[in-house]
């Protein structure tokens, strides 16, 4: 949707193997919707949202960060996550907003920067999969649930999962990693 004073509704449907792959920034502005349908985006550049994306029901719906420059997450938009993720062959991914991912995050390789403005939430019947230390977070994670979990934090190339275990009551949890420079 440029800057004129119609909107846009682009639907991504797609069904091929791979995601659809998009070079360089994506914006979605005030107004106008990007529907992330079928097998989902790959984002090589910045993706700021002051539109809205939606995910359909069915699909694979996945937002993949990757390639080899810096990228970031900003906008006032409504940010509609259902598969998230990180593939970069360098440099990290920062949230300069909050970010919710409803079912599946997933860490292949790549760092994600957030703070405790810009949160990166797991919903409550979402998982994490594959962290280690080249794909983490650094910075706080915040889960929605009461199922047993597993933070995917760490701190420059130091992956240091934090497990909870399944509580009765639910409840909301987050984490904050550090650096301590122990070496054991």
């Amino acid at each position: 949707g440029g800057s004129g004073t119609n909107t846009v509704n682009f639907l991504n449907q797609h069904t091929n193997a791979t995601a659809t792959l998009v070079i360089g920034n994506t914006i979605v502005r005030t107004g106008n919707t990007l529907s992330n349908y079928g097998t989902g985006l790959e984002m090589q550049g910045d993706l700021t949202v002051s539109g809205t994306i939606q995910y359909d029901a069915a699909d694979a719906r996945r937002l993949i960060f990757s390639g080899a420059i810096a990228q970031s997450i900003s906008g006032s938009g409504t940010l509609n996550v259902y598969d998230m993720t990180m593939n970069k062959s360098a440099n990290a991914l920062t949230l300069n907003r909050a970010v919710t991912v409803d079912n599946l995050l997933t860490f292949t390789s790549g760092i994600i920067n957030t703070t405790a403005v810009n949160l990166l939430t797991i919903n409550t019947n979402g998982t994490v999969s594959s962290a280690s230390n080249t794909s983490f977070v650094s910075g706080p994670v915040r889960y929605v649930g009461g199922s047993a979990f597993t933070y995917p934090v760490g701190k420059g190339s130091n992956y240091q999962a934090l497990g909870i275990s399944a509580s009765s009551s639910g409840g909301i949890f987050w984490t904050e990693a550090f650096e301590n420079s122990c070496t054991s």
